[in-house]
């Protein structure tokens, strides 16, 4: 009888826990919010700056992993059911991995950020091997557009003219969050001018052609890459051909990336031919402003 007693008395006080936990004001609650999703975590943040406190903005591809291989944990799967919208990069680079986020959010409309913004074309060397090559054959645009400042305002304006569509009851919450973020992202371009402005060097080589857009807009000239076509190994032939460009340009420093850091690539430039090797991030962390700074003062260094 008193271990009886003992038993439902300790059933009524893990129950009674229970019950405090779930209305507890130190509980964390559900967030309610409807859902956005977002492919790469530049795009999130600046999804996230337009969308303010209204929408959950739920990113797709974790920083740090290639949105190109990526598959969705389960975390994520039951994150994303429900979301109302989609927001992607397009031509070829998450393509596969918003396929994905579809067939969980079906109801969910597809927006690919690019209107507006002058798409530069891959030169014939370059290119996507497996799932992206078909994408970039068809139409040879180099997916990195959000590696300039001014590219990163149209997308955010473009961010605010969809959510403004689908929610004028917030428009001007949308305008207000959008001129906010304008302002600071001027002020950024400002500053990364200046920093690029001073670069003891101009010229550059990377593990790949991601950095066009980046280039083009801050003085910088990639003038050659590890990787001819993306995801393929060097030649020989191409190696020699790196060499060759190294020299011409008196070149000291290898860019790499974190989603590529190559020990074969390291090992050639650092060992083989001198070089030091540096990191730039075309996807980076949760800040979009703090990626371009970084790959900024990287490249000026």
């Amino acid at each position: 009888m008193k271990n009886t007693f003992f038993i439902i008395t300790g059933i009524l006080v893990v129950a009674a826990l229970g019950v405090w936990a779930v209305f507890s004001p130190t509980s964390p609650a559900r967030d309610t919010r409807p859902v956005l999703a977002a492919s790469i975590p530049p795009l999130v943040d600046i999804v996230q700056h337009v969308a303010g406190d209204i929408w959950q903005v739920v990113p797709v591809v974790p920083a740090g992993a290639s949105p190109h291989s990526y598959a969705l944990s389960p975390a994520q799967v039951g994150s994303l059911q429900g979301a109302q919208a989609i927001f992607m990069i397009g031509h070829g680079l998450d393509d596969q991995v918003i396929d994905s986020v579809r067939r969980i959010a079906p109801e969910a409309d597809t927006a690919t950020v690019d209107s507006g913004i002058m798409l530069r074309e891959f030169g014939e060397e370059h290119g996507h091997e497996d799932e992206e090559e078909e994408e970039h054959e068809d139409e040879g645009f180099d997916p990195h557009y959000w590696l300039s400042v001014p590219n990163g305002k149209q997308i955010a304006v473009n961010v605010a003219q969809y959510l403004q569509n689908i929610d004028p009851e917030h428009s001007d919450v949308y305008a207000a969050n959008l001129a906010a973020y304008i302002e600071e992202l001027d002020a950024l371009e400002a500053e990364l001018q200046a920093v690029a402005s001073d670069a003891p060097q101009k010229h550059f080589i990377a593990v790949h052609d991601a950095w066009g857009y980046l280039a083009q807009q801050y003085g910088f000239e990639l003038v050659g890459t590890f990787e001819p076509v993306e995801g393929r190994e060097p030649s020989p032939a191409d190696i020699r051909e790196l060499e060759n460009v190294i020299q011409e340009y008196s070149l000291t420093a290898f860019y790499t990336e974190p989603q590529k850091q190559s020990s074969a690539a390291n090992r050639l430039f650092s060992d083989g031919l001198g070089l030091e090797v540096r990191v730039l991030d075309p996807e980076g962390g949760s800040s979009y402003v703090e990626l371009m700074r970084s790959n900024i003062q990287t490249l000026s260094r």
